[in-house]
């Protein structure tokens, strides 16, 4: 019953500084969200995935300028094996150029407003709680999504009952159960580790599709897997 007014207390005590930056991380959130998404329609998921796997190397290098976080030879080891291995999975799906070279763009361009969305948690992380911190984010980038929907001219409806428990699931299992782990991380974690540990989330799809769905791994997607973890590893366990 006391979360809202503590969130308003925490947020009241923060510069208007950190307020610019919490309402940009919502902003930039969202952006790597339209980005990414509306970069499958111009090219293959496999170089949408690929592009947008290469944060980690941006958040390392601006990481290191901004707040002196130098990575460790093993971290950037470690980041290099990763994005490799999201590269094997990829496999030969990749499409470059041509018609496909929007669709890069804008992953890329998603990668990069995801990279800067993961530094700004670590600033101001450091003081606030992941609540108090994500609740306002969350907020502004729903604000924005709908602001860009409304822009291009997108329909909100008709939406039916199969796509809201969809919603749904997402806002539960992948936001208050995925993304609100992230931020709570970055207050203990560099951003570099936590953005590396992104590129865990296909290997573990692939996983949970064959358990469940029945889906086989083909043996690319497994070598893959096995490349990208061994970098997370990397980069977990770099001092």
């Amino acid at each position: 019953m006391n979360a809202l007014p503590d969130v308003h207390a925490a947020l009241t005590t923060l510069s208007r500084r950190d307020h610019v930056l919490v309402v940009g991380a919502g902003i930039l959130l969202a952006l790597h969200f339209a980005t990414w998404t509306v970069s499958l329609f111009y090219t293959s998921v496999a170089s949408s995935v690929l592009f947008v796997s290469v944060h980690p190397m941006l958040v390392a290098a601006l990481a290191w300028v901004l707040f002196g976080e130098a990575p460790r030879p093993r971290a950037l080891l470690g980041i290099g094996l990763s994005v490799a291995g999201s590269a094997i999975i990829a496999g030969g799906d990749v499409r470059l150029g041509g018609g496909a070279l929007a669709g890069d763009g804008l992953a890329l361009a998603g990668a990069a407003v995801f990279a800067v969305y993961l530094l700004i948690g670590r600033r101001v992380r450091q003081r606030l709680d992941p609540v108090t911190y994500s609740a306002p984010v969350y907020l502004v980038c729903a604000l924005t999504l709908a602001a860009i929907t409304v822009a291009v001219r997108q329909p909100f409806v008709p939406v039916t009952l199969h796509n809201l428990a969809l919603f749904l699931a997402l806002a539960l299992v992948c936001t208050l159960g995925g993304h609100l782990v992230y931020n709570w991380s970055l207050r203990y974690l560099d951003a570099a580790v936590v953005s590396v540990s992104f590129l865990g989330e296909p290997v573990l799809a692939s996983g949970l599709a064959w358990l469940l769905l029945g889906q086989p791994v083909p043996p690319l997607t497994a070598l893959g897997g096995a490349v990208v973890l061994s970098g997370i590893y990397l980069v977990a366990r770099s001092p």
